[in-house]
């Protein structure tokens, strides 16, 4: 009788175990793109995504961290895992204007239409999407 009831306990909890790692695996496989997304541009996008019934200047929501321009388009740093020419294609594809390109580092320099952005990082070979690395003046 005590074996059989901790046989079904076991049994119980291994089974629990599952259907908890396979729900949290979905939830993780449903947000996979956001980690390449800085947060910073994640807030723009999500600033630029808001319904709105005035007009407004896109550019506006440019800071000292992430430049916008007037059409929404996104100035972004596209981390590739391969700069190979199908991948360079794919990301031309998906971006209103490439500016610079690093075979060395691997990173695209690019406006991306904030509604792209998603799509961009969904490809299995971009692993980061950030802003650029603006200089800064020193201030004394």
């Amino acid at each position: 009788m005590k074996i059989t009831s901790i046989l079904i306990f076991f049994l119980i909890f291994f089974l629990a175990a599952c259907s908890s790692s396979n729900e949290a695996g979905k939830r993780t496989s449903a947000k996979t793109i956001e980690p390449k997304i800085s947060s910073s541009i994640q807030n723009v996008m999500e600033k630029l995504s808001r319904p709105s019934t005035q007009a407004f200047d896109a550019a506006s929501l440019s800071s000292t961290q992430v430049k916008v321009d007037v059409a929404g388009n996104i100035q972004c740093y596209i981390y590739l895992a391969d700069i190979s020419e199908e991948n360079v294609a794919a990301v031309k594809a998906k971006v209103a204007k490439l500016e610079l390109m690093d075979e060395t580092t691997k990173i695209i320099q690019a406006w991306i239409p904030h509604q792209a952005i998603p799509d961009l990082a969904a490809l299995q070979f971009v692993t980061k999407i950030s802003p650029p690395d603006y200089g800064r003046p020193l201030s004394y």
